[in-house]
C-alpha cells in the first residue's frame, strides 16, 4: 500500500532531499516503468533498488569514512549471514533507521513476489540479491560494533536481516526463532 511504501527507510531518505515519489501499488506497476523508463526527460528510479538516489557530497564523505573504518565490521556480518546476503553496507542517508534491505541485481523484491505467485512457480522462485544496509549513525549500530566477537553478535545479525525483511514486507522463514533471538537479546 501508498501507506507501506511511505514509511519504507529508502523512501524517507528520498523524500528528504526533495524529489517527488512516484507510488507504485499494484503488481504490474513496476514491469510497466521498465518499459517506460523516462517521462518528459525524467529517469525513473527505485528507491529499494541497487541505483538508488544519489548522495550529497557531505553523505558520500561520511559514508566513505565509515565504510573504511568499519570494514571488518561489515566483513563479519556478511560471513555471520552468509548467502542470506549478496552484500552488506553502510548507508547514512538512514536517517532514523538502523537497517533496510535493497535489491542489489536487476531483479527487484516486487519482482520476486510476482513471479513467486505464479503458478507452477519453480520452488524458491526468482529471488531477488538482498543487499543489507546498515545506519553507522544509528544507535543500534554501535551496539552491534561493540558486540563484535562476542556470542550474541550472530544473534544480532540475524535479528537485524529479519528486522529489514520485515520492513520489506517479506514473511520470515522462522519467526519463532526470531522472537526468541529478540528475548534473548533483550533478556
Amino acid at each position: 500500500t501508498i501507506a507501506k511504501i511511505d514509511k519504507l527507510p529508502t523512501t524517507e531518505a528520498v523524500k528528504d532531499k526533495g524529489y517527488e515519489v512516484l507510488y507504485l501499488a499494484d503488481n504490474i506497476d513496476e514491469f510497466v516503468l521498465k518499459t517506460l523508463d523516462a517521462y518528459d526527460g525524467k529517469k525513473f528510479k527505485s528507491v529499494a533498488g541497487k541505483d538508488g538516489i544519489e548522495k550529497t557530497e557531505e553523505e558520500a564523505a561520511r559514508e566513505k569514512t565509515a565504510a573504511e573504518e568499519n570494514k571488518e565490521l561489515t566483513e563479519a556480518v556478511k560471513k555471520s549471514l552468509g548467502d542470506g546476503v549478496k552484500e552488506v553496507r553502510l548507508n547514512v542517508g538512514l536517517k532514523n533507521h538502523a537497517v533496510c534491505l535493497v535489491a542489489g541485481g536487476e531483479i527487484s523484491f516486487e519482482m520476486e513476489r510476482v513471479f513467486s505467485a505464479m503458478p507452477n512457480a519453480p520452488m524458491g522462485g526468482m529471488r531477488a540479491e538482498r543487499v543489507l544496509e546498515l545506519n553507522p549513525e544509528h544507535k543500534v549500530f554501535a551496539k552491534l560494533k561493540g558486540a563484535m566477537g562476542t556470542p550474541a553478535f550472530d544473534d544480532i545479525c540475524k535479528v537485524l536481516l529479519d528486522e529489514a525483511m520485515l520492513i520489506e514486507g517479506f514473511k520470515l522463514d522462522d519467526p519463532a526463532g526470531f522472537v526468541e533471538k529478540i528475548n534473548a537479546l533483550i533478556g
